[in-house]
């Protein structure tokens, strides 16, 4: 198993399709990983309206996956089948805590807001709509950021354990969840919005990485130190980390595998070709 926090992220591969066999972690390796994830330390003062929901503890996994997930229509090849546990992340309202000293500017930022979280309801019924709307309020930031730290420590946690992880991004089918009677309510009574879900296992069927990614790994070396890292620029002689193989694949490669549309045109040199 990977000893460094660096080795632990580089092998959080994300996986597009999980084997048949695979199973969830177990019910105390789960306890660890929330506990990872309660753990981080936030960008705000209140961490109230942070909150994760663990679907299968209310049987509600299943339902979950078919009738919240399914609605997902930018996936391209990620699939759910096989996955037995996940970690949905939320965000609510903030609440004055007591316990923490605020300063009065901030308690009138948190009573200010209230209105736009007593309607969100009616903006999640219009069709077509997202549950922050068409205009992102900019304090919306801080709770994506944070339940981005969540999310992470809850992965790096996973994957320390031996599982693996896939990681979806929820905003834009809130109301798919909100307006269900089988959710709602029934998962917590105050308005809520879903950010991101992690998706835990113990066996991939598929999984994939970027070439940038998979070399950005060796950028930070003694020969190419430097001023400034841009993995998003990194060129073709830093040698890849993971080589491909029948579970890892190039991202693209994996795209055309699993049936998803590529633009051959955005496939990196290196493109191993093997999915044709």
């Amino acid at each position: 198993m990977e000893t460094t926090i660096a080795d632990l992220a580089h092998s959080m591969h994300e996986v597009t399709q999980w084997a048949p066999d695979s199973e969830g972690p177990t019910e105390e390796h789960l306890d660890q990983i929330i506990k990872a994830a309660l753990s981080v330390q936030k960008t705000c003062v209140s961490s109230k309206g942070y909150n994760i929901w663990v679907p299968h503890r209310q049987g509600l996994h299943e339902a979950f996956l078919k009738e919240v997930l399914s609605n997902l229509t930018c996936l391209l090849d990620v699939g759910f089948d096989g996955c037995n546990k996940s970690l949905v992340f939320l965000f609510t309202q903030d609440v004055i805590d007591d316990e923490v000293v605020w300063h009065h500017v901030e308690k009138a930022e948190v009573e200010a807001r209230k209105p736009w979280w007593r309607d969100i309801g009616l903006r999640m019924q219009k069709p077509g709509s997202t549950a922050l709307g068409k205009n992102l309020p900019s304090w919306t930031k801080n709770y994506f950021v944070n339940s981005g730290f969540m999310m992470l420590a809850a992965g790096l946690e996973a994957r320390r354990l031996g599982y693996h992880c896939q990681y979806v991004t929820l905003e834009s089918i809130s109301q798919h969840m909100y307006h269900n009677e089988k959710f709602g309510k029934n998962v917590q009574p105050e308005p809520y919005i879903m950010t991101n879900c992690l998706n835990i296992g113990t066996k991939p069927l598929h999984q994939k990485m970027s070439t940038k990614r998979n070399r950005a790994y060796n950028m930070a070396t003694p020969e190419r130190r430097s001023h400034i890292y841009k993995p998003d620029s990194v060129t073709d002689d830093v040698p890849v980390h993971y080589e491909w193989n029948d579970t890892l694949h190039n991202i693209y490669d994996n795209r055309v595998m699993l049936g998803g549309n590529v633009d051959p045109y955005f496939r990196p040199k290196g493109w191993s070709g093997k999915a044709e």
